[in-house]
C-alpha cells in the first residue's frame, strides 16, 4: 500500500520519535528532574563545605543518601525501548508513525492508536488490515479511553490540527488523569492560530500578568540570535500598560503563541493539577485539610477581597489570567466545579492563598495531622539563621510538598525541552516535546503527613528533601511562578554543576 509521505511532516516524526525513545531508554539517567549525579553533588556541597565546616554538627550518616538513591533506582528504573507504551493520535494512515517507532524498537503491542473521526478510523482500519493487524486503534478520544483503562503511557504524542486554544481539554485531561507514567514524554502538536483580536486580547490576558516570560514574546526575534535564558520580569517592570501590552502581542504574535503554549502546559502539569487533585478528592482533601468544604471556600473569598493581589497582579498571574479570561470554553472549563464542588480556578486561588499568606493566616484550615507537624520542622532547620545556603526554607514549601505528595504533579526536566516549527501543508505548526517526571523518588520517599514534623527533623533526610526541591526548581526558575519558592540550598550558576536549566529556543524545521 502507498503511504502519503510529507518530508517536512515525516521529520518532525523523526524528531519527536527518536528523543522521545533515546530520553526514555539510553539517555534515562539525564531524564530524572532528581538526577543522581545533582543529588550527590548538592549533599556534598550541604554538608562537607557547609554543615560540618561551619560546625553545625561534627559529622554525619551518608546511608541516608545511599538509601535514597537506591529508592530512586527502583521508581525511575531503567526501560528497554521494547518496554515502553507508546500512545499518538491516528489519521488515516497511522503506519507513518508506526514504521519510526517499531524501527526504534518499540514493540507493536505496546503502541496505541487514537482516532475520533469515525470515517477516518475506517480508513486507517483498512490501511493497516494487511501489515499491522496487532495495532491498537481506539475509536474514540484519548481522554475517555484513559478513564475506563488502567493504561499509563511512558509516551503520548497529541497531534491536534487545530490550536491550543481549542484543544486544551484534551491536554489538561491526560494530565488530570495521571495518563502518563513517572517520568515520560510529552509531545504536543498544534498549528498556529489566526492573528485576529480575540486571539490577541486571550494572549494579552495572559502576559499582561506574566512575573517573568520570554525575550521575544515583547521584542521580537533577531536572526542567527539565541535567546534561551533570557526572559523579561513583568510588563509593569517596563511601565507597560494593558494596552501597550496588546500592542507587542499583537506585533509578535506568533512568539507570543509559541511561548504561552509552552508556559501553560507546564503551570496547568506543576500547580493547577495537582492542586485540583487534591481539592476534588475526599481522601486526600482530608489528609490536608479539615473536612469544612466552607471554610476553604471563605478562605479563598477572603483572598480575592485582598487589596494587593491587585496593586501586585504579576504574583497572581494565574489568578488574574483567569479571572481575566473572556474565551468562553476556557472560562467554563476553569469555573467548572468538581466532584467536591472545587473548581480549577479554586484551586489556582487556595495555591496563592497558601504561598502568599502567614501560617497563621490559614493554619486552623489545616488538617489536625498537618496543623501539628509543620511547626515541629523549624527549630531543627539548621540555616533557620541564615549564613549557610542561597534561602533559608519557610513554613510554605513543606505545605506546598505536601500537596504534591497527595496531587501527583508532573514536573518538567527543561534542560531535556525541544521546541520546534514547521509548516507541513498550509498552516504553521508549533510542537514541543516535553519530559516529565512526576518525582516519585521524593514524594513516595516522604513519610505520611502524620510523621512529617519528627521525620524532617532528622538532618539528614530534610537535606535529601531540600535537596530534591532545589532540583525541581533548578527547571523551573524564570519559567514557573514561586514553584518551591525559596528552598535553593545553592545559588544559580555558582558552581559549573549548579546550573539553571532554561527552555530551549524554537527551531524551524526546513528552514
Amino acid at each position: 500500500m502507498n503511504i502519503y509521505k510529507n518530508p517536512i511532516k515525516d521529520i518532525s516524526r523523526e524528531l519527536i520519535w527518536e528523543h522521545a525513545i533515546d530520553s526514555l531508554t539510553t539517555s534515562r539517567e539525564l531524564s530524572r528532574v532528581l538526577n543522581k549525579y545533582y543529588i550527590k553533588k548538592l549533599w556534598k556541597y550541604a554538608f562537607d563545605d557547609n554543615i560540618v565546616k561551619h560546625s553545625v554538627v561534627k559529622s554525619y550518616d551518608n546511608l541516608y543518601l545511599q538509601d535514597w538513591l537506591s529508592f530512586s533506582d527502583t521508581i525511575y528504573q531503567n526501560k528497554k525501548a521494547d518496554e515502553l507504551k507508546v500512545a499518538f493520535f491516528c489519521g488515516p494512515e497511522p503506519e507513518n508513525d508506526v514504521q519510526h517507532l517499531l524501527r526504534l524498537g518499540v514493540r507493536i503491542e505496546n503502541i496505541y492508536a487514537f482516532e475520533s473521526d469515525k470515517d477516518i478510523f475506517k480508513q486507517a482500519i483498512a490501511s493497516l488490515r494487511n501489515n499491522y493487524p496487532t495495532l491498537k486503534i481506539y475509536s474514540g478520544k484519548i481522554e475517555n479511553f484513559l478513564l475506563s483503562n488502567f493504561v499509563t503511557f511512558d509516551v503520548i504524542y497529541l497531534d491536534f490540527t487545530g490550536s491550543i486554544f481549542s484543544t486544551f481539554k484534551t491536554l489538561c485531561a491526560v494530565l488530570d488523569v495521571n495518563g502518563l507514567s513517572n517520568l515520560s514524554i510529552l509531545a504536543v502538536n498544534t498549528c498556529f492560530p489566526e492573528k485576529d483580536i480575540e486571539n490577541i486580547e486571550f494572549l494579552t490576558n495572559y502576559f499582561f500578568y506574566q512575573s517573568c516570560f520570554e525575550y521575544p514574546v515583547f521584542f521580537g526575534r533577531k536572526k542567527n540570535e539565541t535567546y534561551e535564558g533570557r526572559f523579561i520580569e513583568s510588563a509593569n517592570c517596563y511601565g507597560y500598560d494593558y494596552e501597550k501590552t496588546k500592542k507587542l502581542i499583537e506585533e509578535n504574535f506568533e512568539e507570543a503563541y509559541s511561548a504561552f503554549q509552552t508556559s501553560f502546559i507546564l503551570n496547568y502539569s506543576s500547580h493547577i493539577k495537582p492542586f485540583t487533585s487534591v481539592l476534588n478528592n475526599p481522601t486526600t482533601r482530608k489528609r490536608l485539610f479539615n473536612t469544612q468544604k466552607a471554610e476553604i471556600n471563605k478562605l479563598i473569598s477572603n483572598f480575592i477581597s485582598k487589596e494587593d493581589i491587585y496593586f501586585e497582579s504579576e504574583r497572581y498571574s494565574l489568578f488574574h489570567f483567569l479571572r481575566s479570561q473572556s474565551n468562553e470554553n476556557w472560562r467554563k472549563f476553569f469555573s467548572e466545579k468538581g466532584s467536591e464542588g472545587f473548581s480549577r480556578k479554586d484551586a489556582t486561588t487556595l495555591m496563592y492563598a497558601f504561598l502568599d499568606s502567614q501560617y497563621e493566616n490559614y493554619s486552623n484550615l489545616l488538617s489536625g495531622a498537618l496543623k501539628s507537624a509543620l511547626p515541629k520542622i523549624n527549630p531543627n532547620i539548621p540555616d533557620r539563621c541564615g549564613g549557610l545556603f542561597c534561602d533559608i526554607p519557610m513554613i510554605h514549601i513543606w505545605q506546598e510538598q505536601a500537596v504534591n505528595q497527595l496531587g501527583y504533579p508532573y514536573h518538567q526536566n527543561s534542560a531535556n525541552h525541544k521546541r520546534y516549527s514547521y509548516t507541513a501543508k498550509t498552516r504553521k505548526m508549533c510542537l514541543d516535546i516535553f519530559t516529565l517526571d512526576q518525582c516519585r523518588a521524593l514524594y513516595d520517599w516522604l513519610p505520611m503527613i502524620e510523621y512529617y514534623g519528627d521525620d524532617l527533623s532528622i538532618l539528614e533526610r530534610q537535606m535529601i528533601s531540600r535537596i530534591c526541591m532545589d532540583a525541581i526548581g533548578k527547571h523551573s526558575i524564570h519559567i514557573l511562578e514561586r514553584q518551591y519558592y525559596g528552598s535553593a540550598i545553592v545559588g544559580v550558576n555558582e558552581f559549573s554543576w549548579s546550573k539553571n536549566h532554561y527552555i530551549k529556543d524554537r527551531i524551524g524545521i526546513g528552514n
